[in-house]
């Protein structure tokens, strides 16, 4: 970004406040956060009338800084993600006529992007992209937006290709309002930072899926410990389960599937007792799976497919009786198949291509199977038939929906 292109963008012909603000070198110096940018232009001040109370003078000045950094940091986005060409939609970004918040391209349902309270009013919180192009690296400017509870740049469904590379910035870390992360569908390059989880003291939404993301998951994962949701599916995520992830107290969902995480899973993934799915499917974990007794309210899935464990099948299906789906296909266990008569409410269960597991399936899974087809839902059992002996099951060539 040019020193042109900087100072007509984060020049603020007039705040909300009605004061003006023009350039002061050094003021400009310090907001560009040593992109060694050079402030031009005469030294000028706020222009601030002599009768209004000191409070309130000293509320505005702090007030108007941070709509300037956020100005500011909104162009440095715009220019380092593929703004002038790349995006598919750019609004009314950089109009210099317009204030910020009305630099928007996709509108949320409940209204503008810029909080509309008095302690903050016109203070960035929600940000939003879907399939909107957006290219190139995310600046390390974005850690200056401290205030933004809500952020999401999908590209799930861009038909040009045009994705983010890279990786997250480690200024990132700062976010420590969030409430929502979803940054899906680009392809990062480079490892997530350590510590980008250290601060996100509120976040209940964490979505990094299907980013190609290499390396070791964030040991400060651990410290996100208001997060309900946690998707870090689809990328080339390696190591072994994170035992920092037990501190994950409020987790309902937790999605590690098709990456490349291997090794044994310990114990301690039995202190997610609020979890109510978890997919594990399409990694290398190895050895026994350890006892998830503890999680009862386990409904939505279970999916440990495509795995390298061995030794028996857990028997916790007394604890697990509100399932509704357990694949465990192609998983690498073996032995006798456990009691799951009590999974009443089960609808999908796929025990194929584990050649060393044998023995029968209830019949009462078969009632609950049987019960959702006449409801008309989908459900099906699949089994390896040489082995395993199940009423209501197809073989191992049928395909699971």
């Amino acid at each position: 970004i040019q020193n042109e292109d900087f100072l007509a963008v984060s020049r603020i012909r007039k705040l909300d406040d009605g004061h003006h603000y023009s350039r002061n070198r050094n003021h400009l110096r310090g907001l560009a956060q040593e992109s060694k940018l050079n402030g031009t232009g005469d030294d000028e001040d706020y222009d601030i009338d002599t009768d209004t109370d000191t409070t309130t003078i000293e509320r505005k000045l702090v007030l108007s800084t941070r709509r300037i950094i956020q100005r500011y940091v909104m162009a440095v986005f715009f220019f380092a993600t593929g703004g002038e060409t790349t995006w598919v939609r750019t609004g009314n970004w950089l109009d210099t006529t317009k204030d910020e918040c009305e630099w928007r391209v996709d509108i949320f349902p409940i209204g503008s992007h810029c909080s509309t309270s008095s302690d903050d009013l016109g203070i960035i919180k929600k940000l939003q992209f879907i399939n909107n192009g957006i290219s190139g690296q995310l600046p390390p400017e974005i850690g200056l937006l401290t205030s933004v509870t809500f952020l999401v740049i999908d590209a799930t469904v861009q038909p040009d290709g045009n994705k983010l590379t890279g990786s997250l910035p480690a200024e990132m870390k700062t976010l420590g309002n969030l409430d929502l992360i979803k940054i899906v569908g680009h392809d990062f390059n480079v490892s997530l930072p350590d510590d980008l989880f250290l601060n996100w003291g509120k976040i209940s939404n964490i979505n990094l899926s299907q980013n190609n993301i290499p390396g070791e998951i964030p040991s400060s994962i651990g410290e996100a410990t208001t997060v309900i949701r946690l998707d870090m599916g689809e990328n080339r995520l390696v190591g072994v389960f994170p035992t920092n992830l037990a501190f994950l107290s409020q987790l309902l969902s937790l999605r590690l599937n098709n990456n490349e995480l291997d090794g044994p899973i310990t114990e301690a993934i039995s202190q997610l007792s609020t979890l109510t799915s978890l997919y594990l499917n399409d990694n290398n974990f190895t050895g026994d799976f350890p006892s998830i007794g503890t999680m009862t309210k386990l409904k939505d899935g279970l999916d440990l497919s495509n795995n390298l464990f061995s030794g028996k099948i857990p028997s916790i299906w007394n604890e697990l009786n509100q399932l509704e789906v357990l694949a465990l296909s192609n998983s690498g266990f073996g032995g006798p198949i456990p009691d799951f008569s009590p999974l009443t409410n089960i609808r999908q269960l796929d025990l194929s291509n584990n050649i060393h597991l044998v023995g029968e399936v209830p019949a009462t899974v078969c009632d609950s199977i049987n019960e959702y087809l006449l409801n008309g839902q989908a459900a099906l059992g699949k089994v390896d038939c040489d082995a395993m002996a199940c009423s209501c099951c197809g073989c191992n060539s049928d395909k699971v929906p």
